[in-house]
């Protein structure tokens, strides 16, 4: 997307299988992020070394920002919050997060999309793009009372879109209910002695 007035900060994120560091996802995870198995790990090359493994990535979109400038203190603290969450379910690691982090940006982009300003829309994936795009004041400020406004089954939700293959919202909201609410059923089980 080429959005004039507007700039993108790409933050590579450490999202991959297997590395010297340690640091994995795994895609065929449950509610839970567990370690990738052997099965999982990537194949060991002649040399030793793993072959490289593509990266999620996020991107933010601020109104009046430049290329090169300080990522602004408030994507900072939506990435704060997204990350978590896209990290507690099954998600891609070639997938190319998008987040508006102002409502100038998020309504330049619903009209780009073709959508009404204001629609309520919080989040549109496109998956032969591998990209979703997240109105990110949702990520940081509950935009109604409903549980599929809160952040978590924001990102549940697309998270859906991109495990099932699919664009019927009713199949894609009925399992992204279920993963918050067995993660929340986890958590709860967690906190008792």
């Amino acid at each position: 997307m080429n959005f004039t007035r507007f700039a993108k900060w790409a933050v590579g994120v450490a999202l991959f299988y297997g590395t010297a560091a340690g640091v994995c996802q795994s895609i065929s995870a449950g509610p839970e992020t567990n370690p990738p198995t052997a099965e999982q790990e990537p194949a060991k090359t002649a040399a030793g070394a793993a072959p490289a493994r593509a990266r999620m990535s996020v991107q933010f979109i601020a109104t009046g920002a430049k290329a090169g400038d300080p990522t602004p203190k408030s994507c900072q603290e939506i990435l704060a919050v997204l990350l978590p969450y896209i990290q507690a379910y099954p998600h891609p690691d070639d997938w190319t997060w998008d987040v508006a982090c102002d409502a100038a940006a998020w309504a330049r982009i619903q009209l780009r999309q073709g959508n009404q300003v204001g629609s309520g829309i919080l989040a549109i994936t496109n998956r032969p793009a591998h990209s979703t795009i997240i109105r990110g004041s949702a990520m940081v400020h509950a935009y109604s009372g409903d549980f599929r406004a809160q952040p978590e089954h924001i990102i549940a939700h697309e998270l859906c879109h991109i495990y099932l293959q699919s664009s019927d919202e009713y199949k894609v909201d009925a399992l992204a209910t279920r993963w918050v609410a067995e993660r929340t059923a986890l958590h709860l089980a967690a906190l008792r002695p």
